[in-house]
C-alpha cells in the first residue's frame, strides 16, 4: 500500500457483550412540547429511543425492538466554570455535557450502553401539531413567555 491511501473499517454488523446492548441515538429535530410548554430542542437527543442489539445477559424483560427510556446519567460529565467574582466570594456555575459511546453501524449511529442505564419500557404515539401563529396567543417557550 503506498503512502496515499488509507483503510477505511466500516461495522456491518454489532452485538454487544453480556448486558451491554445499542440503542438508537435518534435526536429531536424541532419543537417539542412537554407538560404544556413548547421547547427547541432540535438536535438534542431523545430521552425515548428504541434498542437496536442486545448481550446475552441483559434483562430478560428487554426485547430488540423496544421502545425504552434512556437515562443518560451515567455519562454525565460536570464543568465548573467561574462566572463572576463579587467582594472576594467566587461564583461558579455548572455546565452539563453528556459522553456516550457511539458506534456507527451500516452508516447509522448507535449509543452502547447497559441495561441498568435503561428507566423503562414504555409504548408511544408520536402526534404532530402544527403551530398555528395567532396575533394574541401567549406561548410558553423555554421558560419565557412569548406574545405573538
Amino acid at each position: 500500500m503506498d503512502k496515499n491511501t488509507y483503510t477505511e473499517i466500516k461495522i456491518k454488523k454489532a452485538v454487544p457483550m453480556f448486558n451491554g446492548m445499542l440503542i438508537t441515538a435518534d435526536k429531536y429535530e424541532g419543537n417539542v412540547m412537554k407538560n404544556g410548554e413548547i421547547f427547541n430542542m432540535k438536535g438534542q437527543l431523545k430521552e425515548i429511543q428504541t434498542i437496536a442489539e442486545l448481550g446475552t445477559s441483559c434483562h430478560p424483560a428487554l426485547k430488540k425492538g423496544m421502545k425504552i427510556v434512556f437515562n443518560p446519567t451515567r455519562y454525565e460529565l460536570r464543568q465548573f466554570e467561574k462566572q463572576a467574582e463579587v467582594n472576594d466570594v467566587q461564583k461558579y456555575g455548572v455546565e452539563k455535557r453528556y459522553s456516550f459511546n457511539i458506534v456507527n453501524v451500516n452508516g447509522k449511529d448507535y449509543i452502547k450502553c447497559y441495561d441498568q442505564d435503561i428507566d423503562s419500557i414504555v409504548e408511544i404515539e408520536e402526534v404532530t401539531h402544527k403551530m398555528e401563529n395567532k396575533k394574541g396567543k401567549l406561548i410558553k417557550m423555554s421558560g419565557k413567555n412569548l406574545s405573538l
